[in-house]
Formats: C-alpha cells, sequence, structure tokens
C-alpha cells in the first residue's frame, strides 16, 4: 500500500463545497477519496477523464436560450415528438 503523504491546497467556493460534499457522502466518499479517485482517473485516461472543451455557437445559443427562459418545456417523450414532427 502507498503511503498518502502529498498534499494538495485549493480553494473553492463554500456552496460548491457543500453542496459537492452532501452527494460525495450520499456516495460513501470522502472529499479526500474522490480527489484521490479523480487523480487516479486522470493517470488513467492520461488527461482529463471527460471532455474538456470550449463550446460551438449552437451550443452556446442553447446555452443563451435556456438562461433567458426561451425554451420549450414537454411533459414527455410523446409531447415532445409530436412537436419536433409538426
Amino acid at each position: 500500500m502507498q503511503t498518502k503523504a502529498a498534499t494538495i491546497h485549493t480553494r473553492i467556493a463554500p456552496d460548491v463545497k457543500l453542496h459537492a460534499e452532501a452527494i460525495l457522502a450520499q456516495l460513501g466518499l470522502s472529499t479526500s477519496e474522490a480527489i484521490n479517485l479523480y487523480m487516479k482517473h486522470i493517470i488513467l485516461h492520461q488527461g482529463i477523464p471527460f471532455d474538456v472543451r470550449i463550446p460551438n455557437q449552437t451550443t452556446i445559443n442553447a446555452i443563451n436560450e435556456h438562461k433567458n427562459g426561451d425554451t420549450k418545456k414537454f411533459r414527455n417523450v410523446d409531447d415532445l415528438m409530436n412537436d419536433l414532427n409538426a
């Protein structure tokens, strides 16, 4: 077993920390365990283990529409499909 002696110091918004810790607790993980898991996945994937991209214009437009409340809402998939086929 490898000794854990390295330390990481970081600053994070308090609300982000509390929310993340609540989710981690539900998963049975401490913050340290989650960070260790993240670091191991960086090694495994030889990079960040999820896509990190600058959004294209279509994605930016969709984000802005959502922020402005300009998006449609549907009760179920059938309603969505009916709207798409209209």
